[in-house]
């Protein structure tokens, strides 16, 4: 800071999102994996699983979206969080299902033949009234868009990984800081985002021989 040199504050990523749960439902679905679903926020959608905690939900589903959790939490104090239960099958086709077995037992179904989790349907019928649960459009519509409020991150100790540290546009392709002629920044010294599961360590590493190289030719 003392040279000029732009540093940004050090931030949770891939992390856990709190999401503020009724006592009730906070008991009932800690530690529910959410299988075969796509999660999105913003412009980015993923694909995988995730993990419902009383904190709030964490996993290889949504950590990728933490960029743009990040966003709206800045902008807005709060980040929503969709969730497609049913990647594989249209809105249409989901509707048509359930219009079509109308006269069955609504969860059995739901559970036998759409094959939704038992974690599902709580989420479901917790957060619809029965009169938009036993609605064929409105039912179709929340498998294929159920939405969650985040409402923050948590905390740096208990991430896998940060965001901060030097800005990027004060560095050169070689990694050289423009205001420290001979001076070099690399891994998580500088202000990245890199997803989690090795690639982190993997690019950092990939940078030190980048920079390595380019010494060694000087």
């Amino acid at each position: 800071m003392k040279k000029g040199i732009t540093c940004l504050p050090f931030r949770a990523s891939n992390c856990a999102f709190e999401i503020k749960w009724s006592e009730d439902i906070s008991k009932k679905i800690a530690g529910k994996a959410m299988k075969n679903c796509s999660f999105f926020c913003g412009e980015k959608e993923i694909k995988g699983e995730a993990v419902l905690t009383s904190f709030g939900i964490e996993g290889s589903g949504v950590y990728p979206l933490s960029g743009e959790i990040r966003k709206q939490l800045d902008a807005n104090k709060s980040a929503e969080l969709f969730m497609d239960f049913k990647p594989q099958l249209t809105k249409v086709e989901i509707k048509k299902r359930l219009v079509e077995n109308e006269n069955k037992a609504l969860s059995r179904f739901l559970e036998s033949e759409l094959k939704l989790s038992k974690t599902v349907l709580l989420l479901l019928k917790t957060f619809l009234s029965k009169e938009e649960f036993t609605n064929p459009e409105t039912l179709s519509s929340k498998i294929k868009k159920f939405n969650l409020t985040i409402t923050s991150l948590a905390p740096i100790d208990e991430a896998i990984s940060t965001v901060g540290g030097i800005a990027l546009n004060e560095i050169d392709e070689n990694y050289e800081l423009k205001k420290m002629p001979q001076h070099y920044a690399i891994g998580e010294m500088l202000d990245w985002d890199a997803p989690t599961g090795g690639y982190l360590l993997q690019a950092c590493f990939s940078m030190g021989y980048d920079l390595a190289k380019h010494l060694d030719s000087i």
